[in-house]
């Protein structure tokens, strides 16, 4: 079951396209999608559609 710990919507971090902050913008990509993916998949109670 996916587990959110901060309020969704916000963004607290956003790394710029350069150096190693570019990787961790395609990991924070990365899972932001899998995480919105999961949520979208997921009934009222964790159930699927």
């Amino acid at each position: 079951m996916p587990q959110a710990y901060l309020p969704e919507g916000r963004r607290y971090y956003e790394p710029c396209e350069q150096g190693m902050e570019k990787r961790v913008k395609e990991r924070l990509d990365f899972w932001r999608e899998q995480f919105l993916g999961g949520a979208r998949n997921q009934g009222a109670f964790g159930e699927s559609p």
